[in-house]
Order: structure tokens, then sequence, then C-alpha cells
């Protein structure tokens, strides 16, 4: 399966102000939160809000998303962006790296994932969501992931991926650590 993610949308701070397609309860709503302190996290005032029309708690996730760096519109070119559409690459690359350590997971597995390393503390208890997820936590637990929702196809599958794991284990960190040499290398320039 294909896991799906979409940004809250920038209509907030009103409840049900989530907009389509991150209402749907089947896919992963990510919505931007501002960090204040180590203490106290918000939502970003923009963010889009819960919950639906259908009382499915939305965003699930909250990560950063205020003035972002991202590509600008020039070739070679950075700029600043704000908006819950830069906080969802955060959380899809979090879900690359857990895809990467665990290859046969389901959609439905890395959504209860999310669910279990969110951390709601910080944020208003009146927001509902998950919470934050914080990468090791995300990835570094032995996960328990339920037989009861493969196939045989995918149990075979998921044996013969389980058997290079250490191959794939050892990719994973390369790669985890050349992203976040590339990323403490632009976030220290100006």
């Amino acid at each position: 399966g294909i896991v799906v993610l979409a940004a809250a949308g920038n209509n907030g701070p009103g409840e049900n102000t989530v907009t389509s397609p991150g209402v749907s309860k089947k896919i992963i709503t990510v919505g931007s939160l501002d960090t204040i302190n180590e203490r106290k996290r918000e939502p970003s005032l923009y963010s889009g809000r819960g919950p639906t029309e259908s009382c499915v708690v939305k965003p699930e996730i909250l990560m950063p998303g205020t003035d972002i760096i991202s590509c600008g519109t020039r070739p070679g070119t950075y700029i600043r962006k704000s908006g819950t559409s830069m906080a969802v690459p955060v959380v899809s690359g979090m879900i690359a790296l857990l895809l990467c350590k665990y290859p046969a997971m389901m959609p439905n597995e890395v959504k209860l994932q999310l669910y279990r390393s969110a951390d709601h503390s910080g944020i208003d208890e009146s927001f509902k969501c998950w919470g934050t997820v914080d990468l090791q936590r995300h990835t570094g637990r032995d996960l328990k992931i339920s037989k009861r929702f493969m196939t045989k196809r995918q149990a075979i599958r998921r044996s013969f991926w389980m058997e290079s794991k250490a191959r794939s284990m050892k990719l994973c960190e390369r790669l985890t650590a050349r992203m976040e040499r590339a990323f403490l290398r632009r976030s220290s320039r100006p």
C-alpha cells in the first residue's frame, strides 16, 4: 500500500478548518507548529484544525512549518516559506526512514506507529491532535507489526525483507547521516 499524507491547510485557527483531502480519515494530515520554547509549543495560527464534520481528530501530527528554508523559484536559490505544506515533507522524510528500516510495513501500521510515537507535551490540551513526532523515538523502537493485516504474499515478502535487514539498516544509517549533514550545512547559512 501507499502511505498518503496531506497538509491541513492554512485556514485556521477556527474549528473544522482542515481542507480537503486532509479531512479523509484514511490519510495522515499534518498541521504546522510554532515552537515557543522547549516547554511550550503552539499550533500555528494559520494551521487548519479539526475536528472534521465526521468528528475525526485532524490534523494528527504537528511539525514545524513556519519560516522553513525551502527551494526558491530559480535554480540553486532558497527562500523562507510558511504553511502546513512546509510541515508535510518533515513527516514524509520520517516515514521514508521508517519504511527504510521496516520495508514491509503497511500504511495502517505506519499510521499506528506515528500515533504511538507522538508526543503531546507542551501543546495546549484544547488543541486535539496526536502531537509531534520525534525521529529517534519514531524509528528507534522495536516495532510489533500486526500479522492479522498480512496476506500470505505479504508475509513472504516481509520475511525476505527481514533477512536483508542488516544491509538495509546500513544504507539507511548512511543516508540519514548524509541528510543530517546537509541539513546542518543549510541551517547554518544566513
